[in-house]
């Protein structure tokens, strides 16, 4: 990576860390309104839409999909395969992780009040891990990862890009019908196309400077 690029990443980053929590910040005003909008989506007709994709955007689903990716490569050998699985691996468990931390700190329930920081009874009662799925609304976990297994693949897989751009905005707007208010979509959204983003980035840079030696 060249001086060059080194500081347009620095700029790059230090941009997507003042727009965020701005564009966060906004969307908190449509909450109501979004919500009142997406009421009709949960019936009948369209759950069944809504629950796959549910389970599409699952953290596990898209964990499948990079391995797959991954083996697709190395029984094909085609590197950029292999390389697309490993960001897309990478991108996904570092949004998780990210997710996880937020939603701890932030401890925002389906009222839409943050309370900050989960107590230290619900950590004794071993509860964290199922709270972070079913309890804990922000950011939405499913849109994070969906979006990052998305950018990951934009420098390597370009009819996959599109196809899990498409998917990840879909596997989104589910998640308004499922009772998360429109601010964590938002907030997943954007926290995992930057993840994503950025390991893309760095994978290319890395992939130059070793063909480079």
């Amino acid at each position: 990576m060249t001086h060059t690029e080194r500081k347009g990443l620095v700029y790059g980053v230090a941009a997507a860390c003042l727009l965020i929590p701005s564009i966060v910040g906004l969307s908190f005003f449509l909450d109501g309104p979004v919500a009142q909008l997406a009421r009709p989506l949960r019936n009948s007709t369209t759950w069944p839409v809504i629950s796959a994709l549910d389970r599409l955007g699952d953290m596990g689903s898209l964990a499948v999909i990079a391995v797959g990716l991954y083996v697709a490569g190395a029984l094909t050998r085609r590197r950029g395969l292999r390389r697309a699985g490993v960001r897309a691996g990478v991108a996904i468990g570092t949004t998780w992780l990210l997710v996880a931390i937020v939603k701890v700190v932030t401890a925002r329930g389906f009222d839409g009040s943050f309370n900050w920081f989960l107590t230290s009874e619900w950590f004794r009662r071993a509860e964290l891990p199922a709270m972070l799925d079913t309890t804990l609304m922000f950011p939405s976990g499913h849109a994070a990862t969906a979006f990052a297994f998305g950018m990951a693949l934009a420098r390597s897989q370009r009819r996959v890009f599109f196809l899990s751009m498409i998917a990840a905005l879909c596997i989104s707007i589910s998640r308004i019908g499922t009772g998360h208010f429109l601010s964590d979509v938002v907030a997943g959204a954007l926290l995992g196309g930057f993840v994503g983003a950025l390991v893309a980035e760095l994978g290319s840079d890395s992939r130059a400077a070793h063909g480079q030696q």
